[in-house]
């Protein structure tokens, strides 16, 4: 399972260790951990994730199910929650997203074997090679966060990589301009003018690679050129 990326989204450093060690026993290489929405988005941005083992508690703004949210709007991945409560109001929160199966406190070694090898299935997560194609000249490894331009690795700047996982990780859905203020400006407020000048200048460098503009709201990156 080398191409297999898993993210685990645990504020209790013993459950979250545990975690790690079993997924390693089963043969997962790429094993990411956060314990808070903003660490678990960040890591996000960076790789492409397929299986995702959150905590529905979590400390900070943000709760499991809120930043299971917040990470699909970025890409799909499957999603196992863990919980130590399986009363109403718990799964009824969790039924606000999509997953594979939810684990109660204390879990087996085995339920989470068979919960990942379910999600490998369904989703053909080893057979997907993870590299997008965009335009004669142009591909985009999903899972690396690589751009390529005729086979050849293009070097980025730290806000060109973080645009181009959300411009590739959207396509064809308008991205809304907070979110791009967020992610590539956090906690900076941002002038009308400095966005344009970033998005002036990626049309320059890349061109091909082009988005539109719908005013006030935010960019659509285009699959199809």
């Amino acid at each position: 399972m080398k191409r297999l990326n898993v993210l685990i989204l645990e504020n209790e450093p013993v459950t979250c260790q545990s975690l790690v060690q079993i997924l390693q026993k089963l043969g997962v290489v790429n094993i990411f951990t956060a314990s808070n929405h903003k660490e678990a988005f960040g890591l996000a941005l960076q790789y492409r994730f397929h299986i995702m083992l959150s905590a529905v508690k979590i400390d900070g703004r943000y709760d499991g199910v809120e930043t299971v949210k917040s990470l699909r709007g970025l890409y799909s991945f499957a999603v196992i929650f863990i919980c130590s409560y399986n009363d109403e109001k718990t799964l009824l929160k969790v039924s606000e997203v999509e997953f594979i199966g939810y684990l109660l406190k204390p879990y087996r070694v085995d339920e989470i074997e068979t919960l990942v090898a379910i999600a490998i299935k369904k989703y053909n997560f080893l057979d997907d090679e993870g590299v997008l194609k965009v335009s004669g000249a142009y591909s985009f490894d999903c899972y690396k966060n690589i751009l390529y331009k005729n086979g050849n690795i293009i070097t980025l700047t730290k806000k060109e990589r973080l645009f181009f996982s959300l411009f590739f990780h959207n396509l064809d859905v308008v991205l809304p301009y907070n979110i791009l203020d967020e992610i590539l400006w956090t906690n900076t407020n941002v002038h009308n003018n400095t966005r344009r000048t970033f998005l002036y200048r990626i049309r320059k460098r890349f061109p091909g690679l082009d988005f539109k503009i719908i005013r006030n709201v935010g960019i659509l990156p285009n699959q199809a050129y």
